[in-house]
């Protein structure tokens, strides 16, 4: 681990591969006694600015940047704001650097236990506003650190905080995330309907198209796009 309040690394990149070198690492976090990212973390960064840092221009470069754990301290998920396509490669490679980057036991032990009291702290009101018999309460940032890295003409900085979530809050992420599929899915299906001789066939509604009632339909069965549906008693074709 690197030192509290700031901290400068020097790190000169061996091999003949780096395309920026050497590179400068200096880390700081407004936390005092709170841990910074592990030394392991920023030397595997270093070697992302080395090897990618030329995908931008010369100049200074600032990123927000987010790990979500959840609370066995596994990751759920890596965010890197604002770095651009043209930068692919730089956010790939600080995002594994991210997601492989070690987390400190009392930390995230500290953070789990403000989770649980959060949800004990919970009221039967609270459960009965957000519909569900899970109360979602906000996660605790446990690391916070900015990271800059300078090499010739080049500096990175990276803002990271780390953050511990509610398994609530997962599963209603993962429920949305399925939802949002399924949902595209039949958006699909409807954009394919409207392109067909389907879309000038009558709907639930007149002057409707058949295919937004079939997509209705598909959104109600989560995804299936129906074979049939009824308008006034009489089955009518979906298929498209």
């Amino acid at each position: 681990m690197g030192l509290l309040g700031a901290t400068t690394i020097g790190l000169t990149q061996l091999g003949c591969t780096s395309r920026l070198g050497p590179v400068h690492a200096k880390q700081a976090t407004p936390w005092f006694g709170r841990p910074e990212l592990p030394d392991v973390t920023v030397a595997r960064a270093a070697d992302c600015v080395a090897e990618y840092g030329t995908q931008l221009e010369p100049g200074y470069h600032k990123f927000d940047s987010k790990v979500l754990v959840d609370e066995d301290g596994d990751k759920e998920d890596v965010t890197i704001d604002d770095i651009p396509n043209t930068a692919y490669d730089l956010g790939a490679c600080m995002r594994n650097a991210l997601r492989a980057m070690p987390i400190a036991e009392q930390p995230l032990r500290e953070g789990v236990h403000i989770l649980k009291n959060r949800r004990e702290q919970a009221s039967a009101a609270e459960r009965s506003l957000m519909g569900s018999p899970a109360v979602v309460v906000a996660g605790v940032t446990i690391v916070v650190s900015e990271l800059m890295l300078e090499a010739g003409a080049y500096t990175f900085l990276f803002a990271v905080t780390v953050e511990v979530v509610d398994r609530a809050a997962k599963d209603a992420m993962e429920a949305l995330r399925r939802r949002r599929k399924w949902e595209r899915e039949c958006d699909d299906h409807v954009t394919a309907c409207l392109a067909s001789d389907l879309a000038d066939r009558e709907g639930s509604v007149y002057g409707s198209s058949r295919c937004l009632m079939c997509g209705e339909y598909c959104k109600k069965n989560r995804g299936a796009w129906p074979t049939t549906v009824e308008i006034r008693g009489v089955d009518v074709s979906c298929r498209y």
